[in-house]
């Protein structure tokens, strides 16, 4: 056989593996979402804020709402920033807050809860 004809063969079968792994990794989870994705359009139903969890790493569904927090407070947060509401507290959000530091509340969110979250006060002067 000639080198070009085996280095084609090789590259095959490289390729073939690859797509191999990526469909096996898929049908077992290994390339579920890590966090939450704002920019996409979620039209499940938002998880209730009496939820006890949200599922992943969104578990917290009290005050104050921060990264990891879910459920419906997080919607109306979501609403009130002009993001994407899907009921998690993620990476967008995280933003949006920062962002929107004094926007939120007459007092600057982190005065009372901390940087990048939002407490009950703030919460209720948004709501």
């Amino acid at each position: 056989m000639e080198k070009k004809g085996k280095i084609a063969i090789g590259i095959l079968t490289t390729i073939g593996a690859g797509v191999g792994l990526y469909f096996l990794g898929k049908k077992l989870g290994w390339w579920a979402k890590s966090e939450s994705d704002d920019t996409k359009d979620n039209t499940k139903k938002p998880p209730s804020g009496s939820q006890k969890g949200c599922g992943g790493n969104y578990t917290n569904t009290t005050f104050p709402l921060q990264k990891g927090s879910c459920g419906n407070n997080v919607v109306i947060l979501q609403k009130y920033l002009g993001i994407t509401s899907d009921g998690k507290f993620g990476n967008n959000t995280e933003k949006a807050v920062k962002n929107n530091q004094n926007f939120v509340s007459s007092t600057p969110i982190g005065f009372l809860a901390g940087y990048n979250k939002v407490s009950e006060n703030d919460f209720k002067q948004i709501k």
